[in-house]
């Protein structure tokens, strides 16, 4: 039927014929020069011979054809292989392999299935938002390119984002730095490591001030140059009870059984300390003196006025045996151990009336350009449990201001990258509140290393949740849990494949033809995949293999050197030189 022809076809059709018309008026160029250099070499220079192809075969038929004319025909196209052979070698050598995974990314999504992650997408979603980004930033956050079509992915400033990525992958030169540079508004960063700070701090303090909250010296900081009191958000005992869970969670973040009564009962007694300790203007480190000492019956006088049912419950703990009430009294001092270091101390109380630091306000954070950094290490003299907890009060705080904005959104949104967060960032409610902070201009990226290390911190349920939550689940290469691999790998899905059998019977062959589905990313695929290849899946799109964009590959690569020089470990600051952090942010 006319008019139903393929353009595709008619394209190939086209393309076919160029070629073969090419290849007959080179083949033509070179008989024709090969004709008449033959010619001369044999001393027949007289013979007048043609430029016309077909004429000059009309010629060589009348007068013969000299031996030097095939030397010379042949030397031709020994010389034209050689070239070409060496430019087939000097264009792979610049053009480096295609990993095999790539070869499988057209059978995922492409084209107009990735239209939602496009930057034209991200823009049209940032003018509905109304979100207030410089004309020359992509108002989304960068993922990568991907591999079927080349097309640049984003993701919207209403998505949240999961990563797992094994170690030494890239994760964090292709996904934390790059977040992190690229944030438009405030940004709020958790690592155990000081490359994060090395290569994003330079970047930052030139948007606003940096905050490194750094007790353990991860990053080499020998003092506190500001301080952050985490009571001042404690103004009823639900916010004293959030406090002491965030003390509670970032205790051993493990997501195991605890003992049923010692467990709520000491995190109860911390929760009412905090409360007496924010009602009495007292500096937190006096609620693991209180805790210590189960005979200063001090709070308990303290809550008897403003907060008379919490003064009575506290007496209750303070008047149970002498035995239970020690397990308590240790339950409690355990979560609160970070607060008897003195490493720690000085970050979270004023030195007294001559302090001229900084104090930090979690509310103006979040709607600045400055940038926090929150560092900790697991083991003893941990401040895990500060870290969780400032981790929240910024996201509580933020939430709170985006609900109060126009459109229920801060106007300009805050970046948050969880990097190596179940090893941080130990909070318990954080797969409950996931989705929320997306509708409230909060961006979060939560990195981890396996699926396994969330379920530790978090329970099955909780990394579900979590996982479940993200508007952008990322795979990246390195990933060895062949349970959780096998799940993404069914999730991809399976493509059609024409299989051919042969059937040998008596005296005769016979062949068929039938289609099978065939897993297109095997659980040993994912296992595999190489470095610089990841695997995306986002709501309403099918999965798609990209290729990340390290940090070196971006305009600002350049001011991440120079960062890393100026304030890496091997880098020693000028004597007398005012640090960065001694200025105080307008």
């Amino acid at each position: 039927m006319t008019g139903d022809k393929d353009p595709a076809l008619s394209q190939r059709e086209t393309l076919g014929l160029l070629i073969i018309g090419s290849v007959v008026a080179g083949g033509g160029v070179l008989v024709t020069l090969a004709a008449h250099l033959g010619y001369h070499l044999a001393g027949r220079s007289t013979t007048r011979l043609p430029i016309n192809p077909l004429a000059l075969v009309l010629t060589v038929l009348t007068h013969g054809w000299p031996w030097t004319v095939w030397a010379v025909l042949i030397g031709e196209i020994v010389l034209l292989a050689l070239i070409g052979m060496g430019a087939v070698r000097w264009w792979t050598s610049r053009t480096p392999a295609r990993p095999w995974i790539d070869r499988k990314a057209k059978f995922l999504a492409t084209g107009p299935q990735l239209a939602r992650l496009t930057e034209s997408a991200v823009r049209a979603k940032a003018a509905m938002l109304n979100v207030q980004v410089p004309d020359d930033v992509v108002p989304g956050l960068s993922l990568g390119i991907a591999v079927a079509d080349r097309q640049h992915l984003y993701a919207d400033y209403e998505t949240l984002h999961v990563d797992i990525w094994g170690p030494r992958q890239g994760k964090s030169t292709s996904r934390a730095v790059p977040a992190i540079c690229e944030a438009p508004g405030a940004a709020l960063v958790t690592s155990n490591k000081r490359d994060v700070v090395d290569d994003t701090r330079g970047v930052r303090d030139k948007r606003g001030h940096c905050w490194i909250f750094d007790p353990q010296a991860v990053a080499g900081t020998t003092e506190p140059r500001w301080w952050w009191n985490p009571l001042a958000s404690v103004r009823t005992e639900v916010d004293a009870a959030q406090l002491a869970s965030h003390f509670a969670d970032g205790d051993d973040g493990q997501y195991a059984k605890k003992d049923s009564f010692f467990e709520p009962e000491g995190e109860s007694l911390l929760a009412a300390l905090f409360l007496a300790a924010a009602v009495a203007n007292a500096p937190i480190t006096r609620v693991y003196e209180w805790i210590s000492d189960p005979d200063d019956l001090e709070p308990v006088r303290i809550l008897e006025s403003p907060w008379p049912l919490i003064a009575t419950g506290l007496r209750a703990q303070y008047e149970l045996d002498r035995r239970t009430r020690s397990g308590v009294f240790a339950t409690g001092r355990k979560m609160a151990a970070s607060l008897r270091m003195e490493s720690i101390r000085p970050w979270v109380t004023s030195t007294g009336a001559n302090d001229t630091r900084p104090q930090l306000d979690p509310a103006a954070l979040a709607i600045s350009s400055d940038t926090l950094y929150l560092l900790s290490l697991e083991g003893a003299g941990s401040c895990g449990p500060l870290v969780n907890a400032l981790t929240a009060s910024v996201l509580e705080a933020a939430t709170h201001i985006g609900t109060q904005s126009p459109m229920g959104r801060l106007p300009v949104p805050l970046t948050c990258v969880l990097d190596e967060a179940a090893n941080v960032v130990r909070w318990r409610d954080l797969p409950k509140r996931y989705s929320h902070f997306g509708s409230r201009g909060i961006i979060v990226l939560t990195i981890l290393q396996s699926h396994a290390q969330g379920v530790r911190c978090w329970g099955a349920d909780g990394m579900d949740a979590l996982w479940s939550a993200a508007g952008v689940r990322m795979l990246g290469s390195g990933v060895d849990d062949i349970s959780f691999l096998k799940d993404r790998s069914e999730s991809i899905g399976t493509r059609e494949q024409l299989r051919g059998t042969l059937t040998h019977s008596t005296g005769s062959t016979s062949r068929s033809l039938a289609l099978v589905d065939k897993t297109i990313l095997t659980a040993a695929d994912l296992t595999a995949m190489p470095a610089g290849r990841a695997v995306i899946w986002s709501a309403g799109i099918p999965p798609v293999v990209i290729e990340t964009i390290p940090w070196m590959r971006r305009p600002y690569a350049d001011q991440i050197t120079a960062s890393r020089h100026t304030y890496g470990p091997t880098t020693q600051p000028a004597k007398n030189e005012p640090s960065r952090e001694d200025v105080i942010p307008r």
